[in-house]
């Protein structure tokens, strides 16, 4: 079975990724490793490898892969993208971003994952320079890249988590014609014509366990939105732990739960 993934794996990324023979072999490898024995030890992955090298050799030979051969996420999206078999299709795309703390090094990744069969697969990412949130520039520049590797790509949805709200974000978005579902705080103040500025948790304060709301109308992010901040709308709905869960979508909403359109259980905010 390793001999079949490895042979595959390494077709696919010679299509799309310069590398000898060898090379390509060992990042297949470590591919099949890697998920098989749920770990990135390479002095443990190295005792799995179905070959009649030894262990301190094989080990090695991963040690010089990493050494010598830096891979950049455009190319590896391509591979990726083959596998998948998704070329030519709309892509829902999901933003996020990882931080954790190897010794005294901080590793913040922000990276862009293609929705596919319930699972989110990595496409592209990128190191930010300290710890924190992502800012404007460094999502664009991302979603860029992704634009350059794909020329053609068609996004059917971008999803994104608390952190990645933003009127210039959101305004990119939008010139860029990519729809998007952006996750709001419980604390988000939403302005809307004729309505007092309240926030999501004022907004949904009645709303029971498993009840949804869409609000009425276009609506504004931030207390103090004006004019030219993006026109959302958004929908809102309480979990089964209590917990808020408010959406802000370019589009009709009513498509991010088809049961309320349906005439499942929903209420449409109204002030009184």
């Amino acid at each position: 079975m390793q001999n079949t993934f490895s042979n595959a794996l390494s077709k696919a990324i010679g299509n799309h990724i310069l590398l000898s023979w060898t090379r390509r072999e060992t990042l297949a490898w470590l591919a099949w490793l890697i998920m098989r024995q749920g770990t990135i030890c390479l002095w443990r992955l190295a005792a799995h490898v179905a070959t009649a090298a030894t262990t301190d050799s094989v080990r090695r030979r991963f040690y010089r892969f990493f050494q010598h051969v830096e891979l950049d996420g455009a190319m590896t999206s391509q591979v990726v993208a083959d596998l998948l078999g998704i070329r030519g299709k709309a892509w829902t795309l999901a933003m996020d971003r990882t931080n954790w703390e190897f010794g005294k090094t901080t590793i913040n990744i922000l990276m862009i994952a293609v929705i596919w069969n319930g699972v989110g697969v990595p496409l592209i990412w990128t190191l930010l320079p300290s710890a924190g949130n992502s800012n404007t520039k460094a999502r664009t520049d991302l979603l860029d890249r992704l634009h350059e590797a794909f020329p053609d790509l068609k996004v059917a949805a971008l999803t994104g988590d608390r952190e990645f709200i933003g009127d210039a974000w959101m305004a990119y978005l939008r010139q860029r014609k990519i729809p998007f579902i952006l996750r709001l705080r419980e604390n988000q103040h939403v302005v809307r014509e004729g309505y007092d500025t309240w926030t999501i948790a004022d907004i949904a304060r009645r709303l029971g366990k498993g009840e949804k709301m869409i609000l009425k109308g276009w609506c504004r992010l931030g207390q103090s939105a004006g004019e030219g901040s993006p026109l959302v709308r958004i929908v809102v709905t309480r979990l089964p732990t209590n917990e808020l869960l408010a959406l802000a979508c370019c589009g009709n909403p009513r498509q991010l739960w088809p049961a309320t359109a349906k005439g499942g259980p929903s209420k449409r905010f109204s002030p009184t």
